[in-house]
Parts: C-alpha cells; sequence; structure tokens
C-alpha cells in the first residue's frame, strides 16, 4: 500500500455528513416522527408521517441545500424577538434608503 492510499481525502469539502444515503438534517426529520410513533405505539402511523416529513423537508430544501432553507425561513416566517438575527434587518423591510 502506497502513503497516497493509505489516507481519505474527501472530493469536495462541503458536502454535509451523511449516515447511510441521508445528510443529518434529513436523518432527524425522518426519525423524529417514527421514534414518537414507537413510544406512542402507531409504529405504521410514524413510519408515514416521517415519509411525508421527509419528502416536504426535501421540497423545502432543494438541491441547494440545508441553505436554501434557511432564506426561505427568514423571509416567510415572523419576527420572533427570541430568534431574531442582531445584524439583518426583518424581512419585512423591503427598500432600504442609506
Amino acid at each position: 500500500m502506497s502513503d497516497m492510499e493509505a489516507y481519505y481525502i474527501p472530493r469536495r469539502l462541503d458536502d454535509p455528513d451523511r449516515f447511510f444515503i441521508w445528510t443529518l438534517d434529513e436523518l432527524g426529520v425522518i426519525c423524529t416522527p417514527f421514534i414518537l410513533g414507537i413510544m406512542w405505539g402507531f409504529i405504521a402511523t410514524g413510519f408515514l408521517s416521517g415519509l411525508i416529513c421527509y419528502l416536504g423537508w426535501k421540497k423545502v430544501k432543494g438541491n441547494d441545500g440545508i441553505s436554501n432553507a434557511l432564506h426561505m425561513f427568514y423571509w416567510y416566517l415572523p419576527v420572533n424577538k427570541l430568534l431574531s438575527l442582531k445584524v439583518t434587518p426583518p424581512s419585512h423591510h423591503r427598500f432600504f434608503v442609506g
């Protein structure tokens, strides 16, 4: 074995961490309803709701990754003083005069 084969070098540094074929945020969206369904005794319902949540999350996230979803949340969710960003203006201010 040569020195080059002994080390793993990722091809793209910006790739998200994966668990099998899912990214970690997708895995959380799948597992949360499924685990709740197991806890409450509704395994099939938990599985189906996890699958529906996964498909909805993939639609929201799109091909751009989690940043696309975060941008959408910024524009469409109401402003909360607890979670609002301090540096960026509120999303309902459309025009800025300098």
